[in-house]
């Protein structure tokens, strides 16, 4: 059975990255009928590849990450959605034969692929994030042998040998979604700006009742932060949407705990790193 597709991409400050991941979409397309929709969060957009495929939109501001693709979302022409992140290669004349899965698989929420970078070690599936476990996850203590166990566990270390399998959180460098399933859970929550929108649609679609699989037999290239925003500001982005999405999801009690003993070892951490280069200057 063929499988159309609407092929989502949402540019901010990344117009190279963006041309190469169209030409490589271009260069292996999918054996079916597809379009690409390019929403384009620049001030000044200056995309320009010309192919019959392409359908371009700005608003000449950015909004963000997931209402680009929401409005992709409600202009596509067919079934399926694959949103996909501008720093993103296809490498492979076979890899859209991941679309088959689609007809293969129950209950599909998200489908994914390996999301790999040049040293093959990217990490696109896990657990969904909940605040206790983040505490391990996002400071020094994950790198602890004690909790060496847990976080092979989190991020499905086990199950990588497999052809697919189930699981929570899916990177949003690379999801294949219904798009009527896409609308049912209202898209994206675009009170998200950026970071931490992948993990909400993930853990919504869980919560409703879907399945989210990723296929281990296929993967697609992924430069990672190919838009030119400060480290900054991706911290900043990070951090706000982290805490929106613990407190939509999570208890009070359990947020404000996880976030306090986080932005604790955070801040000792750069006291450390102040007081390192310190002596550092010193000894000079």
């Amino acid at each position: 059975m063929q499988t159309n597709i609407t092929i989502s991409i949402v540019n901010f400050d990344s117009t190279k990255h963006t041309v190469q991941c169209i030409q490589s979409i271009l260069k292996y397309p999918p054996k079916c009928d597809f379009e690409i929709l390019v929403f384009d969060n620049d001030i000044n957009p200056k995309l320009n590849v010309d192919s019959k495929n392409i359908t371009y939109t700005s608003f000449h501001n950015n909004y963000g990450f997931g209402f680009g693709h929401n409005y992709n979302s409600s202009i596509a022409k067919y079934p399926y959605l694959v949103l996909i992140n501008p720093d993103t290669r296809i490498e492979n004349p076979n890899f859209w034969n991941i679309l088959g899965y689609l007809e293969r698989l129950p209950n599909i929420g998200i489908l994914t692929s390996r999301i790999v970078n040049k040293n093959k070690t990217e990490r696109n599936t896990s657990k969904i994030t909940r605040p206790l476990r983040s505490i391990i996850v996002y400071t020094f203590l994950g790198k602890f042998i004690v909790f060496k166990r847990m976080m092979s566990n989190y991020w499905e270390e086990y199950l990588k040998h497999q052809e697919f399998y189930t699981t929570e959180f899916v990177s949003g460098a690379f999801m294949i979604i219904n798009s009527d399933t896409f609308k049912r859970v209202n898209g994206f929550d675009t009170n998200i700006f950026l970071y931490y929108e992948d993990n909400d649609l993930s853990y919504r679609l869980i919560k409703k009742g879907y399945k989210n699989y990723i296929i281990n037999k296929f993967s697609i290239f992924h430069i990672k932060h190919g838009s030119k925003i400060s480290n900054q500001k991706r911290n900043k982005y990070f951090s706000e949407s982290r805490k929106y999405f613990f407190f939509k999801h999570f208890s009070w009690s359990e947020v404000t705990l996880s976030l306090f003993v986080i932005n604790l070892f955070d801040y000792l951490s750069h006291a450390k790193n102040l007081a390192l280069s310190y002596y550092k200057k010193r000894r000079r």
